[in-house]
């Protein structure tokens, strides 16, 4: 173990104000992206009219999702990714320290009750639909990370949990429209999803085999998982454009900006960086389309 790990490892809290700071940036705010952007656009493609935009199931959905849904969701990782991330310089040198399970309980209780908070979501819609959907995602960050499961340790279902993710934007639209988004559109951005995760993957593979963790990318290695990854971008807009054309023409925009990237300087890392302030300028696209659809 090095001596950063050691540090990250027993974090020393001053007050509440720096334990709240770190439970914060435990919940990843340059991700909450990633969930925000999706939903917004789900909520403006499943309403009928502009007085629906801003309802008390959107503003569940936009509130819940900021800060206590991705504490819950990244809270759950780092509390039992302990044994990768103390070998990890990535996440060591780079990231919030990780949060010790057996020895920070406060913070392991705060991550809790930021999933049970899923719930409340019973006070805006009692649709059975939703309500399975969301129950999938708190399952879902429990038999991903949770030994014995640990889905995260087996290869392929490693990358298609991830995408799980993706089930914000797929509840709210259901809570609104009265109906799931059109199956291909699910697919596309599933698949797209499970992408994103191999790239992540792909950075930590020295890291992940010293711990002992068997995921898609330690399976494959690097250039096999690189070539997995590109292949589940460039069928990401084919899928989507089996429902809507242009959106899959949008989809293939943001994926042929990504590949540019990567062939471009080749750094994985920047790649990975780059793509939240590119889903910013691709979702914005989508979102002002959104906005002038309901004037």
């Amino acid at each position: 173990m090095t001596e950063n790990a050691v540090a990250a490892s027993s974090t020393d809290y001053s007050g509440i104000g720096e334990r709240a700071r770190h439970l914060f940036e435990m919940s990843r705010p340059i991700w909450w992206i990633h969930m925000l952007l999706p939903i917004t656009f789900a909520i403006l493609y499943a309403v009928d009219s502009a007085s629906q935009i801003l309802s008390v199931t959107s503003l569940w959905f936009l509130a819940y999702f900021s800060l206590p849904g991705n504490l819950y969701v990244y809270g759950m990782n780092d509390a039992f990714d302990v044994d990768t991330d103390h070998v990890n310089p990535r996440k060591v040198d780079d990231e919030t320290p990780s949060v010790i399970y057996e020895h920070d309980m406060i913070n392991t209780t705060v991550i809790l009750i930021c999933g049970l908070l899923m719930a409340s979501v019973v006070f805006v819609t009692t649709d059975p639909v939703v309500l399975g959907l969301l129950a999938i995602l708190g399952v879902a960050a429990i038999i991903y990370n949770v030994p014995p499961v640990r889905l995260k340790a087996v290869p392929f279902v490693d990358s298609f949990i991830t995408s799980t993710l993706l089930i914000p934007p797929i509840a709210v639209y259901t809570a609104i429209s009265g109906s799931l988004p059109p199956l291909a559109i699910i697919a596309g951005a599933w698949v797209w999803g499970m992408g994103y995760h191999i790239i992540g993957a792909i950075e930590d593979i020295e890291p992940d085999r010293k711990a002992g963790l068997l995921t898609t990318a330690t399976f494959l290695g690097r250039e096999k998982a690189l070539a997995f990854f590109l292949g589940l971008w460039v069928l990401a807009p084919v899928l989507i454009a089996l429902e809507s054309i242009p959106g899959g023409a949008l989809m293939s925009v943001f994926t042929i900006s990504l590949i540019y990237t990567l062939v471009s300087d080749k750094e994985l890392k920047d790649l990975y960086l780059a793509i939240p302030f590119i889903n910013v300028g691709v979702f914005g696209v989508v979102i002002i389309g959104g906005v002038l659809r309901h004037l």
